[in-house]
């Protein structure tokens, strides 16, 4: 991956190691090609180094043409021939804003009555799936559940 290991002009501020290369990879991996996003990117990889957004987007642009090169690929879309219903979604990364909104969606409801397409009519955010709702409301009153005998544990 030399092509695309870094900046090599003056204006270079961050050096791409292979190790970030490696967690970059691994998150557009992760997500899908067609649904990066240089911010989830950041999100994803964890990395607390000194990179910032800018870096991840630039890096973003240059991966892409490296894919386009390598995979001989006229765009990022892939085979057109492609069942769009085979194509894998995205695994939804809940933001602590998004968790906020879910929170204040089962508050609204109370725990017991909420049910995830009512969460989601209250959230109104765009790509959230009843899926995406139902596994997080699973978890989430798993934890009520377990943090219920604490004394001071409020809902």
């Amino acid at each position: 991956m030399d092509e695309i290991s870094g900046d090599h002009n003056e204006a270079a501020t961050f050096v791409w190691t292979t190790r970030l290369n490696k967690l970059f990879a691994g998150a557009v991996a992760h997500l899908g090609v067609k649904y990066v996003i240089p911010e989830t990117l950041l999100a994803l990889m964890g990395v607390d180094a000194g990179l910032t957004l800018q870096d991840v987007a630039s890096h973003w642009e240059k991966y892409k043409l490296y894919l386009e090169r390598m995979e001989g690929l006229s765009g990022l879309g892939g085979d057109p021939d492609t069942d769009s219903r085979t194509l894998k979604r995205p695994r939804l990364v809940w933001t602590p804003q998004l968790h906020k909104r879910f929170e204040d969606a089962v508050a609204h409801l109370g725990i017991k009555n909420a049910i995830p397409k009512t969460i989601m009519q209250l959230m109104s955010v765009d790509g959230l799936t009843t899926e995406n709702v139902a596994s997080h409301l699973q978890n989430y009153r798993l934890l009520f559940e377990k943090n219920a005998g604490f004394v001071g544990f409020e809902w």
